[in-house]
């Protein structure tokens, strides 16, 4: 996991060849530029996913892990609360992977949980389980997936 500003966002280009056209994507937001819904920027290999609205109480964090894509959180407006926790250390799967979604959710708990403010970004690896949205308040925020 990588936690930065999105203004230092040149350090960490060099890692996949679409961070530099996901971080370029990324500085022209606002929180009243996001789109309304999924927005393909290079078919399957980029996409975001938007989302606006209320956050959700700790009680109901749940973790998530993908294999195919890497996921960059930017929170545009809100202040979030993100779990994590190395997904081989989760045993309490909810179900079986969806490949179709790419995704599977753990009842395991994290094991750190950190601030997002505006302005900050995660990014997460396929070996990475994150629990998101977790606020008391309205968060506004894109999802960047990134085909491994």
């Amino acid at each position: 996991m990588i936690l930065d500003k999105l203004e230092a966002s040149a350090l960490y280009e060099g890692l996949h060849p679409l961070f530099p056209q996901t971080f370029a994507y990324l500085k022209t937001l606002t929180p009243a530029s996001i789109p309304d819904s999924k927005h393909i920027i290079d078919g399957e290999k980029l996409f975001v996913a938007p989302f606006k609205g209320q956050g959700s109480p700790l009680s109901q964090a749940k973790l998530e892990a993908h294999r195919r894509y890497i996921d960059i959180h930017l929170l545009l407006d809100g202040n979030e609360t993100f779990g994590w926790k190395p997904a081989c250390d989760c045993v309490q799967p909810k179900g079986p992977f969806n490949e179709e979604n790419d995704i599977i959710f753990y009842a395991d708990a994290p094991e750190t949980w950190l601030s997002l403010t505006p302005g900050r970004f995660v990014i997460v690896w396929p070996d990475e389980a994150h629990a998101v949205r977790v606020s008391d308040a309205e968060l506004t925020k894109v999802v960047v997936k990134v085909l491994v």
